[in-house]
């Protein structure tokens, strides 16, 4: 029988509930409207789909071996080099022909502020996971000259003990 693996788990709960807590109330300012793991250019989405976030999974992970067969994403004493996850948010700042590097980066800014809480919400995700951990964010204008964009990117770190030996095998 063919077993779902942790990273599958953790990413789809990632998508359907942790990043799905940005809904405009309490104390965030978005309301997403797309949450996808399909990655594309900022500027390819269409407004009326935006805010947008777009997870990624393409970053290099280490592993640490435990006792027992058990392996660790990431090493025993840090929490910043697991699974690494990328969270990549889009939203639109008015019209492009308005480059005002301070609301831009507001805009940025509040989607960051919206992504860190709902990424840091549930360190386990749902029990998933050991820890996830902030690792690094970059806000970009490099789009709003162009398409009225501000683009947040974050790295976390998710954590995360596995046996591939185990009966089933956990992966």
């Amino acid at each position: 029988m063919a077993i779902t693996t942790k990273r599958k788990n953790i990413l789809a709960y990632i998508k359907g509930t942790t990043l799905a807590l940005i809904n405009g109330t309490g104390h965030y300012n978005n309301k997403i409207k797309t949450i996808t793991r399909r990655i594309r250019q900022p500027q390819d989405f269409e407004s009326q789909r935006l805010p947008a976030v777009m997870i990624r999974d393409d970053i290099a992970t280490e592993y640490a071996p435990m006792t027992a067969e058990e392996y660790s994403t990431g090493s025993i004493e840090s929490l910043t080099d697991g699974m690494g996850v990328g969270i990549v948010g889009i939203v639109a700042t008015g019209d492009s022909s308005d480059f005002d590097a301070g609301k831009i980066s507001d805009a940025a800014n509040d989607l960051h502020s919206d992504m860190i809480i709902a990424m840091l919400s549930d360190t386990t995700l749902g029990g998933n996971c050991e820890a996830v951990t902030l690792v690094s964010s970059r806000n970009s204008l490099d789009y709003a000259a162009h398409n009225g964009l501000a683009v947040c990117f974050q790295l976390y770190s998710v954590n995360y003990i596995f046996s591939p030996v185990a009966v089933p095998p956990v992966t």
